[in-house]
C-alpha cells in the first residue's frame, strides 16, 4: 500500500479531515493507529511498518532506501564536503520563433508566445548606435547625460516623484507614485521653450536654445542629434511649424495612435502624426483620435498611458523614426486560433459557485482569459516583454540610463492598465461581496454615508493592500497546520555572475541592464528553492513561503522561511551550529573564506564609519540597527528575546574590509554549502522561537513602503477608491522590478 493510501486511511480512521498538503506532504504529526504509532517511538523501525508488515518482509530497495536516509547528512550540514565548483545555470536556448534568448526555467511563451506576437524591431541610426556603443569619449560623455540629452529633445514632459542617483558605483532610477506626461502648449511663457515648443519657436536658433536649457551639452553632440531627429516624423511636422504664423487660436491635433497595425509597420510619416486645426476647419475632417494643443491655454495636455503615441513624444531616442507604442486591441498573428480561446462569458454565475472565494476565484480566471495566452489580443505585458527581448539587433537594450527610466516607466503604463480593468469592471468583480457592514467596519469606516461607496482593488492585483493580506493570513495558517519556521534565508543578486556578464556586450555595465539581472535572479531564485525543497539539503520540508524585494540600490534579494519536517527540525544550538557559522573561514579553506570576506562582511559601521547606511535608521539613530559588531560568544545561545547568539570565538583572525580592521564580531551567519554553491550574500539565520515567527511573516509580507493621507472639504462624505489610494501612495518602484514583473511574491507548499 502506497505511503498516501496509508496516511489517508489511518487519517480518517481517526475522524481527521484529510487535506492535499496532509495527503501528499505530511509533515505535521500523522495521526496513526495506537499499533502504528508505538513503531516509532525513539526511532525504532525494526518491528513493523505503518500498515502493520513486517520490515522483513518489505523490499530490500525500500529497506535501502530508509537506512541511507538515516545515516546520510543532509548536504548543508557543516560537516558534509563543500562543492568545489559554484552552480551553474543549464545553459540558455534561443527561441526558434523570434530568436530571443532564453534564461534557464524561462516558459516557452515568455518572449514571442509561440510566434503569436511580431513586432518590427526599433531601428536606430548608425550615428546615434555609435553614441550607444562606442568607447569614444564624447560617446561615453552622452551615454553618462543620456537622460539629460533625451528631455532635450522630447516632445512631452516627465511629471512624478522620482529619484535618479548612483550609491556605490551602481545608478538607480526610482520612482514613488504615478507617472505624467503632459504637451505645453504651443506658445511658451517669458520667451523660454521647452519640449516640443524648442522645435518651432526661434527656430533658427534651435542649437542655442538647447544649450541654455542644460550647461552640461556639447555643441558636436547637439548638432548630431538634431540631425538625427531629421528622420522623427514628429519632429519634421513640429519643425514644419517654422514657416507658418502661430497665433492664440492655432490647434495642433496629435493623434493618438498613428499607427493602425504594428504587425506589418510600425514606422508612421508626418502626415499621420498630427494636423494643424484652424477655427473655420470642422471636427469631422479629423478621422483618427487626437490630442488638441493649443497656443493659449493654462493647462497642460496629458499624454494618457494607453496612446500609442505615448512612447514616442517621451522618448525620441530611443525611437528615432517614431515607433508607435501599446495601444489597445492590437492583434496577434494567428488572431484566428486565438479567437476559439478568447470567447468567454462576460458574467460568472453566481449560482454555480459554492463560496464567494471560489466566485473571486472564477471571475479572476476569466479576466485573465481576455488578455491571456489564448486571447486573439496583445496585452501590455506581453508586449513590452517582446520589445525587453534579448534579440539580435536590439538597440533598445544598449540605451544605458535612459533604458532604465523607461523600463520604470513601462512598468507603471502596465500596473495602469491593470488597474483600468478591475475600475471598469467593478460590477463584474463582484464589488458588494466588500461592501458589507462587517467588511466596512473592519476597515475603520466609521461614516454609515460611505457604505457601498467604494472602488474595490481585489486581492488578484498582485502587491494590492489585500493580496498582502491574503497573503500574510495564508503563511500564518502554514504555521498553524506545519509548526513554526525553523530557517530564515536570504539571498541578494551579484551582478558579477558569470551568467550575467556572459550576456553583456564590450563596455556594458551589469546596473545598465536590469531585465538581464532581474532574469538570472529569478533563475538563481529557483535553483536555491530546487536546492531547500528537492534536494532536501537541509533535510525534508514540510512548507515554504517566500518573496521577491528590490534593495535601494536597485539588486533584488528573496526571504526564504522555511518549515522542516519533524524528523530534522533544529531544537537547540547544538543543532544550529550543524547548518549556521558566523565566523571567518581558516587559511585551509580559502575558496570559501575568500567568499566569506567578499560577501559575508558587515560595515564597517559605528565608529569605524558613522555614515554606513545602517547608522541612519530613525529608530536607532547613531548606533547599527543590526548590533554590530557582535559580542565575542565561546558557544551558541538563546538570548532574552528569543534570537540566537551564534558562536564567535576570539581566535585572533583580522583581516582588512573596506580600510578597516574586521573579525570575527562582523560575520554576517551563512551556510557554507549554499555561500560556496552561489557566491553572493546569502544570509541563514535560525527561528529559535515563537516569539520572531509573526515578525518574521510580516516583515516578507509587508508591502509597498507608505503614507495614508486624504482630503476632503468639511465634513462631506467622500467615496472610497482603493485604486486611486494605491497608485498615489504606494512606495519606491525600482528599475529592476519589471523584468521580476510575474515574480513579485510566491506562496506555494511543498507538493512531494
Amino acid at each position: 500500500m502506497s505511503l498516501k493510501r496509508q496516511i489517508c486511511r489511518l487519517s480518517k480512521s481517526r475522524g481527521t479531515k484529510t487535506t492535499c498538503a496532509m495527503a501528499i506532504t505530511p509533515s505535521a504529526p500523522i495521526r496513526h493507529s495506537k499499533r502504528a504509532r508505538a513503531t516509532f517511538i525513539n526511532g525504532d523501525h525494526s518491528g513493523t511498518s505503518v500498515d502493520g508488515t513486517p520490515l522483513q518482509s518489505q523490499p530490500k530497495r525500500q529497506r535501502r532506501t530508509r537506512a541511507r536516509r538515516q545515516t546520510d547528512l543532509p548536504a548543508a550540514h557543516v560537516a558534509h564536503p563543500l562543492p568545489t565548483n559554484q552552480l551553474k545555470l543549464p545553459q540558455s536556448k534561443v527561441c526558434t520563433k523570434c530568436n530571443a534568448l532564453k534564461i534557464a526555467y524561462e516558459s516557452p511563451l515568455f518572449c514571442c508566445a509561440g510566434g503569436t506576437i511580431h513586432l518590427p524591431t526599433n531601428a536606430f541610426p548608425p550615428a546615434l548606435a555609435r553614441l550607444y556603443t562606442s568607447p569614444d569619449e564624447d560617446a561615453v560623455h552622452f551615454r553618462a547625460y543620456a537622460r539629460m540629452y533625451n528631455n532635450l529633445f522630447a516632445f512631452s514632459s516627465f511629471g512624478g516623484d522620482y529619484i535618479a542617483s548612483t550609491r556605490k558605483g551602481i545608478y538607480v532610477f526610482q520612482l514613488h507614485g504615478q507617472i505624467y506626461h503632459n504637451v505645453p502648449k504651443l506658445l511658451p511663457d517669458n520667451c523660454k521653450p521647452k519640449y516640443l515648443q524648442l522645435y518651432f519657436y526661434d527656430g533658427q536658433h534651435e542649437a542655442l536654445n538647447r544649450i541654455r536649457c542644460f550647461p552640461e551639452v556639447r555643441g558636436n553632440i547637439l548638432n548630431t542629434l538634431i540631425q538625427i531627429t531629421t528622420d522623427n516624423p514628429y519632429a519634421r511636422f513640429f519643425r514644419s511649424l517654422r514657416e507658418l504664423p502661430i497665433n492664440e487660436n492655432t490647434q495642433i491635433r496629435i493623434h493618438r495612435n498613428p499607427v493602425l497595425d504594428q504587425r506589418v509597420y510600425n514606422a508612421p510619416t508626418s502626415d499621420e502624426v498630427a494636423v494643424i486645426w484652424t477655427d473655420n476647419s470642422s471636427s469631422s475632417e479629423s478621422s483618427t483620435p487626437h490630442i488638441i494643443v493649443t497656443a493659449k491655454n493654462n493647462q497642460s495636455h496629458r499624454i494618457m498611458h494607453y496612446y500609442g503615441c505615448y512612447d514616442t513624444l517621451q522618448y525620441p531616442l530611443l525611437f528615432p523614426y517614431g515607433e508607435c507604442g501599446w495601444v489597445q486591441g492590437l492583434q496577434k498573428l494567428n488572431s484566428n486560433a486565438a479567437q476559439r480561446g478568447a470567447n468567454v462569458h462576460s458574467r460568472i454565475s453566481s449560482e454555480l459557485s459554492q463560496t464567494v472565494e471560489c466566485l473571486l476565484e472564477d471571475e479572476s480566471n476569466r479576466a485573465v482569459q481576455i488578455y491571456g495566452p489564448k486571447s486573439k489580443f496583445v496585452s501590455c505585458r506581453r508586449y513590452y516583454c517582446y520589445k525587453l527581448q534579448n534579440c539580435p539587433g536590439n538597440m533598445l537594450l544598449r540605451t544605458g540610463r535612459c533604458f532604465q527610466r523607461y523600463v520604470v516607466d513601462m512598468y507603471v503604463k502596465i500596473e495602469n492598465t491593470r488597474l483600468d480593468y478591475f475600475r471598469n469592471n467593478q460590477e463584474t468583480l463582484r464589488a458588494e461581496l466588500y461592501q458589507g457592514i462587517l467588511d466596512t467596519v473592519g476597515a475603520g469606516e466609521h461614516r454609515a454615508a460611505n457604505i457601498g461607496k467604494r472602488v474595490i482593488l481585489p486581492p488578484t492585483f498582485l502587491g494590492g493592500p489585500r493580496d498582502m493580506k491574503k497573503r500574510y493570513l495564508n503563511s500564518m495558517a502554514l504555521v498553524h497546520r506545519f509548526g513554526k519556521p525553523d530557517l530564515f534565508v536570504t539571498m541578494t543578486c551579484n551582478a558579477n555572475w558569470p551568467e550575467i556578464k556572459d550576456q553583456l556586450a564590450s563596455g556594458e555595465e551589469a546596473h545598465n541592464r536590469p531585465d538581464l539581472v532581474a532574469r538570472v535572479f529569478r533563475a538563481k531564485l529557483l535553483a536555491l528553492k530546487k536546492q531547500i525543497v528537492e534536494k532536501q539539503i537541509f533535510g525534508e520540508v514540510a512548507a515554504y513561503v517566500y518573496v521577491v524585494e528590490f534593495q535601494k540600490r536597485g539588486l533584488p534579494h528573496v526571504h526564504f522561511l522555511i518549515i522542516l519536517k519533524d524528523g530534522y527540525r533544529l531544537k537547540c544550538p547544538a543543532d544550529f551550529d550543524k547548518f549556521v557559522s558566523a565566523e571567518i573561514p581558516s587559511m585551509a579553506n580559502p575558496s570559501l573564506r575568500k567568499t566569506v570576506l567578499k560577501h559575508m562582511m558587515h560595515g564597517p559601521c559605528g565608529n569605524l564609519n558613522p555614515a554606513c547606511s545602517c547608522m541612519k535608521h530613525p529608530n536607532t539613530l547613531g548606533r547599527c540597527k543590526f548590533n554590530y559588531p557582535k559580542p565575542y560568544t565561546p558557544d551558541t545561545i538563546i538570548n532574552g528575546s528569543g534570537y540566537p547568539d551564534y558562536r564567535r570565538r576570539n581566535t585572533g583572525d583580522v583581516v582588512v574590509i573596506r580600510k578597516h580592521n574586521l573579525d570575527n564580531r562582523w560575520v554576517i551567519p551563512y551556510n557554507p554549502y549554499l555561500l560556496s554553491l552561489f557566491d553572493c550574500h546569502l544570509n541563514v539565520e535560525v527561528c529559535s522561537t515563537m516569539h520572531a515567527v509573526k515578525y518574521l511573516y510580516k516583515y516578507i509580507y509587508k508591502g509597498h513602503d507608505r503614507v495614508s493621507f486624504s482630503l476632503a472639504e468639511g465634513e462631506e462624505p467622500q467615496a472610497v477608491d482603493e485604486i486611486s489610494q494605491y497608485q498615489t501612495a504606494c512606495g519606491y518602484l525600482h528599475v529592476k522590478q519589471l523584468g521580476e514583473y510575474l515574480a513579485l511574491i510566491y506562496l506555494r507548499h511543498n507538493h512531494r
